[in-house]
């Protein structure tokens, strides 16, 4: 089992999140990422994340810090206490297959290109590759 730990900074108040998944969900993992990552540039909220070995549950509980289990996007948005627009719904949904046919189907010096570059993308890549 391996562990992704990511928050998600409203402005407001900051949420941590762990997403746990096996050997084969990769592909699956790096969509739901993407959709976060869509969501928080929409909303101009910060995103970052890391992949630990080890559930970090006990250890962060010991110290006050207490992560919420993702289960799925729309979980998340009840946590978060988000209602989406039709159009931002539609904007996420856009973006998420772009991006997710980028990541999956092009080379790494063409998605450097693409941050480098003055595209449509330029910013959300350089938001997500660029920290």
């Amino acid at each position: 089992m391996k562990y992704i730990i990511f928050a998600i900074d409203t402005n407001v108040q900051e949420f941590l999140f762990l997403l746990n998944y096996i050997k084969g969900e990769e592909k699956a993992v790096l969509g739901e990422l993407i959709k976060l990552n869509n969501l928080c540039y929409i909303k101009n909220f910060e995103f970052d994340f890391f992949e630990i070995i080890e559930n970090p549950n006990k250890i962060l509980s010991k110290e006050g810090i207490y992560i919420y289990e993702y289960n799925d996007f729309e979980d998340l948005l009840n946590r978060l206490n988000l209602k989406l627009t039709f159009e931002e719904i539609n904007q996420i949904s856009k973006k998420n297959k772009e991006i997710f046919h980028i990541l999956t189907k092009k080379s790494k010096s063409e998605i450097l290109s693409i941050v480098y570059q003055n595209g449509e993308n330029k910013e959300l890549f350089k938001k997500l590759f660029l920290k």
